[in-house]
């Protein structure tokens, strides 16, 4: 039997996240100042994304759920205050329900031996680090508009 990493080289003939080379990334925006990150989950390998608005922005001290008509991929899933940096961080994640999660898949296969619909086949998509990025500045310009 292979072992279920070959098994998803085998089942999966397009894996980006394998050019991925990166599991996280910070900047700062150049049209905001805000902070930006990138950040693959450790276990189930999907992207995450970050930004950090300055103490004082009005939307600090709000919960993501304060924030529904924020528009980015999933809808915000994060809203925490970093002390330390002096940053309010709204986030999301490409982990949700026909979002495709590498490390989910393969434990799945690892676990059932099989390589179902929940982790991967039609309707399921990888969301790439370029894509991820893309929803970040798109955070950060909707986040500037309600400073």
């Amino acid at each position: 039997m292979l072992d279920a990493e070959l098994q998803i080289k085998l089942l999966v003939a397009e894996r980006p996240w394998e050019q991925e080379h990166q599991h996280s990334e910070e900047w700062v925006d150049e049209g905001t100042g805000y902070t930006c990150t990138i950040w693959r989950h450790p276990t189930l390998g999907h992207l995450c994304g970050y930004v950090g608005i300055p103490k004082g922005h009005r939307c600090c001290g709000l919960g993501y759920n304060d924030m529904s008509d924020i528009e980015v991929h999933g809808g915000l899933t994060y809203s925490e205050v970093d002390d330390e940096r002096q940053l309010h961080v709204f986030g999301f994640d490409a982990g949700h329900s026909g979002d495709y999660s590498p490390g989910l898949a393969l434990t799945m296969l690892r676990v059932t031996g099989e390589f179902n619909r929940v982790s991967s086949g039609e309707g399921v998509t990888y969301r790439t680090w370029a894509y991820v990025k893309e929803q970040v500045l798109g955070l950060c310009n909707q986040l500037k508009l309600k400073e």
